[in-house]
């Protein structure tokens, strides 16, 4: 018998499985929106949002480079770098970008993104190191 994790693979590759519905399933843990949530050290939620990031950063680990559209890899690259400032998921978020980077969709607009996501996240660590 296959893991869950084998089916959703299989199932996203041979598009049975629609990567958006995929997120969706994962939850809030994935889509909150609001930073304050991410922010205010809500044990429950970091962990949740480690374990929903872990397991969609090892979905996408594991697909072949032309698995994904150039759409998936687009709005998937914006998602993990809108989570840059979330210092508790940052494995889980650069284990996703770099299997991002791996997809044949992954061009110099996701490399401007994770770059200015990356500059980004690091000013802000250093405003808050510094204001302490």
């Amino acid at each position: 018998m296959q893991s869950t994790s084998a089916l959703l693979i299989v199932g996203i590759q041979s598009r049975e499985l629609k990567l958006l519905e995929f997120v969706q399933l994962l939850g809030e843990y994935l889509t909150h929106e609001d930073t304050k949530v991410r922010k205010n050290g809500m044990p429950q939620y970091y962990l949740g949002l480690m374990v929903a990031l872990g397991c969609l950063s090892g979905v996408i680990e594991s697909f072949p480079p032309k698995t994904m559209t150039i759409q998936e890899v687009d709005v998937l690259t914006t998602f993990y770098c809108d989570r840059m400032e979330d210092e508790e998921s940052l494995r889980e978020n650069i284990t996703g970008l770099s299997a991002l980077q791996k997809m044949a969709g992954f061009g110099q607009d996701e490399v401007t993104k994770v770059c200015d996501a990356y500059g980004t996240s690091r000013t802000s660590v250093t405003a808050d190191c510094s204001t302490n």
